[in-house]
């Protein structure tokens, strides 16, 4: 519904939901200083991915149907628990590999009927595979942090280093960073909230 473009989109939302979130982690929110180094690197490394992934899944959803974004993200178990065995030799239960098959599965049935391999939906399908990997990536650094610090904490730093990313981005293109219509206001607003 809004107008504007999907970095100005994922920038306002991370930061608004930052904001939100800093109360409810109170006093666990001073736990974030703690971390060694590498936890640091993790932190940062996982929030500015967590960016990129808003903006490739934004950027997805503009430029295909909702049903084939939808179908390429739902790749991210499969992305995850390889990625997650490659890096940290995490095994893969024959039960998860059902799981995650049934899963798959049962996105192309309820998606199919919308699903469209055109060539106009190119772009925006590379785009929710990116955004696929890049919540991968999210997730994996975030194991490291979140093994050591509160979820609470975890969850309104990492919104606070992908907004800090996003805005770095937005302004680093050159993008507006107020100038947007009431309705494009409301949609950052909603989606902080959602």
């Amino acid at each position: 519904l809004g107008d504007a473009h999907p970095v100005a989109i994922a920038a306002w939302r991370l930061l608004i939901a930052s904001v939100l979130l800093m109360p409810l982690a109170g006093r666990d929110l001073a736990k974030v200083r703690e971390l060694n180094g590498w936890q640091w690197l993790a932190l940062i490394g996982a929030g500015v991915a967590l960016a990129l992934h808003f903006f490739a899944w934004i950027g997805a959803v503009q430029n295909t149907t909702v049903a084939n974004a939808a179908t390429f993200l739902s790749f991210n178990p499969v992305i995850t628990s390889t990625l997650g065995w490659i890096f940290f030799r995490e095994k893969v239960s024959r039960l998860l590999a059902i799981s995650i098959g049934l899963g798959i599965a049962g996105v192309f049935i309820m998606g199919w009927s919308d699903f469209s391999l055109a060539p106009e939906h190119l772009w925006g399908d590379g785009l929710a595979l990116i955004c696929s990997l890049l919540f991968t990536i999210y997730f994996l650094l975030g194991k490291v942090v979140r093994k050591v610090i509160p979820t609470t904490a975890y969850v309104a730093a990492i919104y606070g280093v992908a907004a800090i990313a996003g805005f770095t981005s937005l302004l680093a293109l050159g993008l507006p960073v107020i100038d947007y219509s009431a309705l494009t206001w409301h949609c950052f607003v909603l989606m902080a909230l959602g």
